[in-house]
C-alpha cells in the first residue's frame, strides 16, 4: 500500500482493541478496511463495518475479502458491507461519478455520469447491526461528512461515540455546517493530528 494516508491507518490500528469495532464511510475500494482487516488475528477485533454507496466497489471489496481470507483465515466473518450512502436523510439519491469513483459525491439529479443509490442514516445501520460501541471509525465522503455525523451525535448515547475518528476535510467547503469541527470539540472530541486531507481526533 506505500505511505498513502498511512499516518492516518497507524492511529486507527493502534487504537484497535480486542471486540473492538470499525467503521468505515465512504470505504470506496476498502483501502482502510482492508489495511485494519490485515491486523487479524493478532488483534482479534470483532468486526469492520465497511459502508460504500457504489454497488461496483463493495464487489470488489467482496472479492479482496475473499482473498484476504485465505491468508488470514476467519477474517470473512469479520467484516460487514453495507451498500449505502450515509447521510441525514433516508431515500433514493445519484452517486454522480463524474471525476472518478474516488471523488463520487451525492447528488439528487440524475444524469449520464449517475447511478441512483440508497441513502440512510448512520444511526440506522447501527441499530440494525446491534453496534454497542465504537472504537474507530474512519469517514471520507466528498463534502457530506457534516450531514451523515452530526445527526448521528445529535441523536446517539455517548457510549456510542466513536472513541477515535479520521474525517476527510478537502471537500469542507461543501460543508453545509461549517462548523462541523466546533461542533465535534463540544461534544467532546479532541485534535490529535492534522494532514494533507485528514484529521485525527479522539474523544476525551
Amino acid at each position: 500500500f506505500g505511505n498513502y494516508n498511512k499516518k492516518e491507518i497507524d492511529f486507527l490500528i493502534r487504537n484497535m482493541k480486542t471486540d473492538s469495532t470499525f467503521v468505515d464511510i465512504g470505504s470506496n475500494i476498502g483501502f482502510y478496511s482492508m489495511n485494519i482487516a490485515n491486523i487479524f488475528p493478532e488483534i482479534n477485533f470483532l468486526q469492520i463495518i465497511s459502508i460504500e454507496p457504489n454497488p461496483l466497489m463493495i464487489t470488489r471489496q467482496r472479492e479482496n475479502i475473499e482473498l484476504l481470507d485465505k491468508i488470514k483465515n476467519g477474517i470473512k466473518e469479520k467484516m460487514i458491507l453495507e451498500n449505502y450512502a450515509v447521510s441525514d436523510d433516508t431515500g433514493n439519491f445519484q452517486l454522480d461519478l463524474a471525476k472518478g469513483y474516488g471523488s463520487a459525491f451525492l447528488t439528487e439529479k440524475a444524469s449520464k455520469n449517475s447511478i441512483a443509490i440508497k441513502t440512510t442514516s448512520l444511526n440506522a445501520i447501527l441499530s440494525r447491526l446491534q453496534v454497542k460501541s465504537i472504537s474507530c471509525l474512519k469517514i471520507d465522503i466528498e463534502g457530506h461528512e457534516d450531514r451523515a455525523l452530526i445527526p448521528f451525535f445529535e441523536s446517539a448515547p455517548r457510549s456510542l461515540y466513536p472513541l477515535n475518528m479520521v474525517i476527510e476535510f478537502t471537500s469542507m467547503s461543501e460543508w453545509k455546517n461549517s462548523n462541523l469541527l466546533d461542533f465535534l470539540k463540544e461534544v467532546g472530541y479532541e485534535l490529535q493530528f492534522k494532514t494533507r486531507s485528514n484529521i485525527c481526533l479522539s474523544l476525551k
